[in-house]
């Protein structure tokens, strides 16, 4: 049962993120025009902005394909499993401490600690279940 919901789970960090190659792909004024929509005024014509805004669409795109892949066999790949988790924590508790004095809206920030937060927990969580029940399984 474990076992099936970390394979769900991975499998649905892995799709929603694969979704950032959307901003990854568009034209940089569709990008200004979510950023005016969101409320986050001009965006910046600087060619950073945009260099980062894609950086950062791509990484997530990758962290994706990255849990589709490592759902294919929890056995196998426990330990890289592990790091995406606490790699993703790390970050989640990182962009709390510098996204929300930066300006960024408030909801977007706890939004994503709370969904990529919660991800990381579930995770070591279930990692933690199945690692119990396979070593009372055996034999002795």
């Amino acid at each position: 049962m474990h076992e099936k919901l970390l394979t769900l789970i991975l499998k649905g960090f892995g799709i929603i993120c694969c979704l950032a190659v959307v901003p990854l792909l568009m034209p940089t004024s569709w990008m200004a025009a979510c950023h005016e929509w969101l409320g986050m005024g001009e965006f910046p014509g600087m060619p950073v902005a945009d260099y980062l805004a894609r950086m950062t669409s791509g990484l997530c795109a990758f962290l994706g394909m990255l849990a589709l892949l490592l759902a294919r066999d929890l056995q196998r790949y426990a330990g890289a499993i592990r790091l995406l988790a606490i790699s993703v924590c790390l970050l989640e508790v990182i962009n709390l401490f510098y996204g929300l004095p930066s300006g960024m809206p408030a909801w977007w920030i706890w939004s994503d600690a709370v969904g990529a937060g919660g991800f990381a927990i579930v995770v070591i969580y279930l990692q933690q279940k199945i690692a119990n029940a396979g070593s009372t399984s055996e034999p002795e």
